[in-house]
């Protein structure tokens, strides 16, 4: 990362259960609400960089309407107490980012994007940048889906069951 200088990283994760939750992490990040720490006469700047869901902005169940969609799509049977999805939050020290053109803050965001796609690949599902704040931030979304192949065996053989 050479080419964004020396900055203090920031990276929180979150695992998230519930659909209320997951409708508050989209109200949140769509700006559906209003908060103390947000400029509203900046959030037309923010902007969604990532989104394989294609899920409805408009409204705060569309990210988890979509995410199920998807997960029914996969045939994945839900649990109670199941990590739904994965919320992480990416930024730097105020510092990092004083003096950066809207283009280099788009770069970084591009770069921390590229990133999680390369970690996570078909989980990486939608990815929202914040410039109405104190700080630019990445808030990124990741399911949770793992593609496993259990073994049986029993008196009678064995198989394999991909789930």
């Amino acid at each position: 990362m050479e080419q964004f200088g020396v900055a203090s990283g920031v990276l929180r994760a979150r695992k998230i259960k519930t659909q209320g939750r997951i409708y508050a992490t989209a109200a949140h990040n769509l700006r559906l609400r209003s908060q103390a720490n947000i400029d509203e006469a900046r959030s037309r700047e923010n902007q969604v960089i990532f989104d394989s869901l294609n899920f409805d902005r408009q409204e705060r169940g569309g990210l988890y309407k979509s995410l199920m969609a998807y997960y029914d799509e996969l045939q994945i049977k839900r649990k109670q107490d199941n990590v739904l999805m994965y919320e992480y939050v990416v930024t730097a020290s105020p510092e990092f980012f004083r003096g950066k053109t809207p283009s280099q803050v788009k770069e970084w965001a591009d770069h921390q994007s590229k990133f999680f796609h390369e970690q996570f690949g078909q989980n990486y599902k939608v990815a929202f940048l914040h410039l109405d704040e104190k700080t630019p931030h990445l808030h990124i979304i990741c399911s949770t889906e793992i593609k496993s192949v259990k073994k049986y065996k029993n008196r009678y053989g064995s198989c394999e069951k991909e789930t």
